[in-house]
């Protein structure tokens, strides 16, 4: 690196959590504490913080999530077919030119667009599993079939 610059975050022996700064009111372990995960600073984890049960072809429900960042999610997608469960980040339906909710030709069921992705895949299936155990956890009436089978 030219001159005496420090290098960006994340590179060389400096971690995410080390700042040139700490913001007013907290601690250096406050600063720490959430990228440690110890017995005395626990890593904290997302929360469940509202459960919305509706039946409708594969989607079971809408979950209410809040990620450690202080992020809370609203309308998580919580869906159930052949057996498997998973969950995925909101989408909202594509609106055509005259207004109207665009169709997927040949099904006729609305075309959804997300606007929240997550950087790959390995992400993605972290967060899919800990929403659905979340939600199986505090609500496993959730995943019990009109049958009764679970």
């Amino acid at each position: 690196m030219p001159g005496n610059a420090a290098p960006p975050v994340g590179w060389g022996s400096r971690s995410l959590g080390d700042y040139d700064s700490i913001p007013r009111g907290f601690s250096d372990d406050d600063r720490r504490a959430p990228h440690r995960g110890d017995l005395f600073h626990p890593r904290p984890q997302m929360t469940l913080r509202s459960w919305r049960p509706i039946r409708k072809g594969a989607l079971i429900g809408f979950a209410a999530i809040s990620l450690p960042v202080g992020l809370e999610i609203d309308d998580v997608p919580v869906l159930v077919s052949g057996g498997k469960a998973w969950a995925t980040l909101p989408a909202r339906p594509i609106i055509t030119a005259d207004g109207r909710v665009a169709k997927l030709p040949g099904t006729g069921k609305p075309q959804f667009i997300t606007f929240l992705r997550w950087r790959d895949r390995q992400l993605s299936a972290a967060f899919s599993q800990r929403v659905v155990a979340l939600v199986r956890e505090h609500h496993p009436e959730a995943f019990v079939e009109e049958g009764g089978a679970q």
